[in-house]
């Protein structure tokens, strides 16, 4: 009996020791464990943050739960370095040339300014280079000296878009302050909005820049649809945006989108002097006398500035030649003829789908589709006229085409 007490004292003497090692390794393991999990979790921080001593979570797509404001849908989480080196702002967009998630991760100082990228996934079929991130480090909010990539321009504009949203959550929960715009950045910015040759019908710019000294002109933008020019110009101290479109009309514009073509006479007359002998005139005049069975006479754009680039009267009828852009940003050539009334008569495109040997997955019954914009006007036309199945791209592009057409009638017509 008593040997047994023995083996039972024995056995619960091993268990109490185990319980003991068990609790001693836990109590000595636990922080390097908890660190490692840390680490795994903060690693795409650390990736851009190295000397971080910890984070704190302000924002996570994951659990919903954020005190923070104004958080976009390309905003995955927030993070606060908890020392004070600034933050970290994890990032995913689809508004690439796939659509597919594009994801990186920003690091901030305190001040605003980027100090570190991490591309961690790029699925685009066009490569922006490798350079291009890195091109963003050193930028506050302003973004002053950050272009976007020629011919990888929706990918390099959705990341650029996504880096503006971190920025704008940052600034908007006071935890970093806006940078300020010079006025280039300021007029440069504002020329896809107002002057449509410049842009596709999403905004993402398309025109060449090119350098050029007058006593007035200092940099210089081609429309690459051939829609026109504008420039960067300064009058004493007054810094403004001319716009030339191919009827050599210009308009200028200060930083708040005001009209001041009459206050500068000098700059609209360098302006009109440069591009005197540089407009390429899109010869439409055979595509809409066929189209409307008329002689059709060339008439000047004059106020017109959208991505119409030429206008004709036939008969009682007006006809106009638009250059949008469609798949892979080339122009897409729209005609369209609108009565005096301001209904759109008839209208073709001279290549619906551009590149359509490469593509299987739309839907289009043609003449139907250019039928159904026969007795529209500014009023009662809408976006889904111009929709067709599965092929977005042409489907924004024709709509931009017929808005400007109207607008144009407005100036002109109307």
């Amino acid at each position: 009996m008593e040997n047994k007490s023995n083996g039972i004292l024995k056995i619960s003497a091993l268990l109490v020791v185990s319980i003991a090692v068990m609790f001693v390794v836990n109590l000595l393991c636990a922080p390097i464990i908890e660190k490692n999990n840390a680490s795994s979790k903060f690693e795409p921080l650390l990736q851009v943050m190295p000397e971080a001593k910890d984070f704190e979570v302000l924002y996570d797509v994951a659990d919903g739960q954020s005190t923070l404001t104004d958080v976009s849908d390309k905003i995955v989480a927030v993070y606060k370095e908890t020392s004070g080196l600034g933050y970290v702002v994890l990032l995913s967009t689809t508004e690439g040339f796939t659509h597919e998630p594009i994801t990186f991760t920003l690091a901030f100082s305190n001040e605003g300014v980027i100090t570190n990228v991490a591309l961690t996934s790029y699925p685009e079929s066009r490569d922006f280079g490798k350079d291009y991130p890195a091109s963003y480090i050193g930028s506050d909010s302003a973004m002053a000296n950050v272009s976007l990539v020629a011919g990888v321009t929706y990918s390099s504009s959705a990341f650029k878009n996504a880096t503006s949203d971190a920025f704008n959550v940052l600034i908007a929960n006071d935890l970093i302050k806006a940078g300020q715009k010079g006025a280039d950045q300021i007029l440069t910015e504002l020329l896809p909005t107002v002057f449509g040759s410049m842009a596709t019908p999403t905004g993402v710019s398309q025109y060449e820049e090119f350098e050029l000294s007058t006593s007035t002109l200092y940099k210089g933008f081609k429309a690459l649809n051939d829609g026109g020019f504008a420039f960067l110009a300064k009058d004493g101290d007054t810094s403004v945006l001319a716009l030339v479109n191919t009827s050599n009309d210009v308009k200028l514009l200060d930083v708040e989108g005001n009209d001041v073509t009459d206050a500068h006479p000098t700059v609209v007359s360098e302006a009109k002097n440069y591009c005197a002998d540089k407009l390429v005139l899109t010869d439409g005049s055979k595509a809409i006398s066929k189209l409307a069975g008329s002689t059709a006479e060339q008439i000047s754009l004059n106020g017109v500035f959208n991505s119409v680039v030429s206008a004709y009267k036939v008969g009682n009828n007006y006809g106009f030649v638009v250059k949008t852009y469609g798949y892979g940003n080339e122009a897409m050539t729209s005609y369209f003829i609108i009565d005096n009334s301001g209904k759109i008569v008839k209208m073709k495109v001279a290549e619906i789908i551009l590149h359509s040997d490469f593509f299987d997955d739309y839907t289009l019954d043609e003449s139907s589709y250019l039928a159904g914009f026969a007795g529209l006007d500014n009023g009662s036309y809408t976006s889904e006229v111009s929709l067709i199945s599965g092929a977005t791209v042409s489907s924004n592009a024709i709509d931009m085409a017929a808005k400007a057409a109207f607008e144009a009638f407005a100036v002109i017509g109307g």
